[in-house]
């Protein structure tokens, strides 16, 4: 799949949250949102992501 043009970030993963003012981290395992934290920097929140995907999925992680 290609990055849904909507996505503010540009981060997979990552998300704007309006009523927080911050970018929010998440993943889905088993048809489930976990949500991972939420950041003032893109970046870190596509960290936490990162961690995440490889710490459940490992060589199957799928990062970009």
């Amino acid at each position: 799949r290609k990055k849904p043009s909507n996505n503010k970030s540009g981060f997979k993963g990552v998300s704007w949250h309006k009523s927080k003012t911050k970018f929010r981290a998440a993943i889905g395992i088993n048809r489930k949102q976990i949500e991972l934290g939420h950041f003032h920097d893109p970046e870190e929140a596509y960290k936490a992501y990162k961690r995440a995907a490889i710490s459940m999925y490992g060589e199957f992680a799928r990062l970009a």
